[in-house]
């Protein structure tokens, strides 16, 4: 883990504005004043110069967010490529993270007060965080079935800015026994697929999963 710390260090977000262009990425845009702005992401879509959005990524807190919606873009997958030739060892676990697995290799910029609400993944998920911290909130698989699961693989239950009330409307919750992490810089944690969980970001991050 402390070379896998010393080479996070490299990877900052003043080395990303330093090393390349204001290309167009894909962002979501509004999300403060949209209810369920994860599932209504598609309505939410907007353009925006890479460089323009780490140059505010200090105040947009969670209204906009470099989501992972951007893997077809070329330089982003030149950032990836880049960042794991920083990080990259011939071992576990960054032969998961090699170029066979491009596709699914997801960055993620955020700046502080980034909400992902509860959801699960579709696979098995390896998150490194390389710069600031996250918080995770992680549901076990086998309490699924008091997550009130809705739309694909969200759930109504609030993530978020909730009151007791809020959630006694949902039956069975209350049975819910979540694990809490917050993540640092060379952390990396295992989100098997079907686990719930949350993310909120604590400061400016980079991460990839």
């Amino acid at each position: 883990r402390n070379q896998l710390l010393e080479d996070c260090k490299k990877i900052t977000i003043d080395y990303l504005s330093k090393s390349y262009g204001n290309f167009d990425i894909e962002i979501q845009k509004g999300r403060t004043k949209t209810n369920n702005y994860e599932v209504k992401s598609n309505h939410l879509k907007s353009n925006m110069g890479f460089l323009d959005y780490l140059k505010n990524i200090t105040t947009i807190e969670n209204d906009i967010y470099l989501t992972a919606n951007n893997n077809g873009n070329k330089n982003i997958k030149k950032i990836k490529k880049d960042i794991l030739n920083i990080l990259i060892k011939e071992q576990a676990p960054w032969t998961y993270l090699n170029n066979e697995y491009d596709e699914k290799a997801y960055l993620w910029i955020g700046g502080k007060g980034i909400k992902t609400p509860y959801h699960y993944d579709l696979t098995n998920n390896l998150f490194i965080q390389i710069q600031g911290q996250k918080e995770f909130t992680i549901i076990p698989s086998d309490q699924i079935s008091y997550m009130h699961n809705n739309n694909h693989v969200y759930t109504d239950i609030p993530s978020f800015d909730y009151s007791s009330e809020d959630l006694n409307k949902f039956k069975n919750f209350d049975k819910v026994r979540c694990i809490k992490f917050i993540l640092n810089p060379g952390d990396i944690l295992f989100i098997p697929i079907g686990w719930y969980h949350k993310v909120k970001g604590l400061s400016n991050s980079i991460s990839l999963s």
